[in-house]
């Protein structure tokens, strides 16, 4: 009896059991059921918030300035530092090995030729000799002593240059692709810090150097109110191959595995155009191929620019005056990072 009322609590147990298991489990699926649908209908949502939010900050064109092609006149130029020496100059060294007795210029001092310089006592212990005096082999000026009263000079040692530079002279090496376009009428400047003067070519030599393959010229300035000194670096220029050029400014050119390309603008669109090109100064590059005269250019901010873009021209007025030596100088005024996105 008790064993049939225990068999029966447990039955009636195990049933409530599932019941409870069931209900909780329609529950927990109606609850799942019901957060995919929100999640599902919050996705749709952000998805279509999304959407609008993308259509309303979509780019307008990128504002960029302009170059006009035109053809110019304009020299290659070829820039190098050289050293000034006097048009006569010479070191004089010892007639004989002694002791320097004497200076008898200073410095600075104007020579004739065949003015006595100085004079080496070469006397030994025990012998007596008399000075033997050097004289200057050319007019000019006492540029440097290299010894003082007293040392011992030999006959291999320079004691003093003398130097005329009313007209000095540079000796200038030039890569050999910029050295065969020099001609004797080439156009020369020499400058030392600010002060800049014509010089004129001299000679051009007629074989290169053997171990660097430079190739050599000599120029000639005058020199006449003193205004260089001998010995003193210069910075020699001069104009090759004088032609008219496509130039545009280096900030034009974009470069890529691709090869080198520039942006046209063609009815408010950004038009990318393959170009063949050679550097022509730091700022500038001429065009050999790809443009035409009067076609409109990016010359700033073509970084930001593909195929087809739509563009802004910042100043459309002042475009077509805008030559490419102007547009160097104004990049080099602008504050580095603005308008290259750098």
């Amino acid at each position: 009896m008790f064993g049939m009322f225990f068999g029966i609590k447990t039955s009636l147990l195990s049933a409530l059991f599932v019941m409870g298991f069931s209900a909780c489990t329609k529950t927990s699926d109606k609850s799942i059921s019901g957060s995919e649908k929100k999640a599902e209908g919050g996705t749709s949502g952000s998805e279509k918030a999304g959407g609008k939010e993308g259509r309303g900050r979509q780019r307008g064109p990128s504002v960029v300035q302009v170059v006009v092609v035109k053809k110019q006149r304009a020299a290659q130029q070829a820039q190098t530092s050289v050293p000034l020496v006097g048009r006569k100059q010479t070191n004089v060294f010892s007639k004989v090995a002694g002791r320097l007795s004497r200076i008898l210029v200073a410095e600075g001092q104007a020579v004739k030729a065949g003015q006595t310089l100085f004079q080496v006592d070469r006397s030994e212990p025990g012998e007596s000799y008399l000075s033997v005096p050097v004289t200057s082999p050319i007019s000019g000026w006492v540029g440097r002593w290299n010894v003082t009263e007293g040392t011992q000079v030999s006959t291999q040692d320079a004691v003093v240059l003398v130097v005329d530079d009313q007209t000095l002279i540079a000796n200038i090496f030039l890569p050999v692709q910029e050295w065969v376009q020099v001609k004797l009428n080439s156009k020369v400047s020499i400058r030392v810090q600010q002060v800049e003067r014509p010089a004129r070519i001299l000679t051009i030599a007629r074989a290169a150097e053997s171990g660097s393959g430079r190739g050599a010229l000599t120029v000639e300035l005058n020199n006449s109110d003193y205004a260089f000194k001998s010995g003193v670096v210069a910075l020699a220029s001069l104009e090759l191959d004088t032609r008219d050029r496509l130039l545009l400014p280096a900030s034009a050119l974009r470069i890529s595995d691709q090869g080198a390309a520039v942006f046209k603008v063609v009815e408010n669109k950004a038009k990318r155009v393959r170009v063949q090109y050679e550097l022509f100064n730091n700022d500038t590059v001429e065009i050999l191929s790809g443009l035409a005269e009067n076609e409109t250019v990016v010359s700033v901010g073509a970084h930001q620019l593909f195929d087809g873009a739509e563009v802004k021209v910042a100043d459309p007025a002042g475009a077509a005056d805008t030559s490419p030596a102007d547009e160097a100088a104004r990049n080099k005024k602008r504050p580095r990072g603005e308008g290259d996105g750098k």
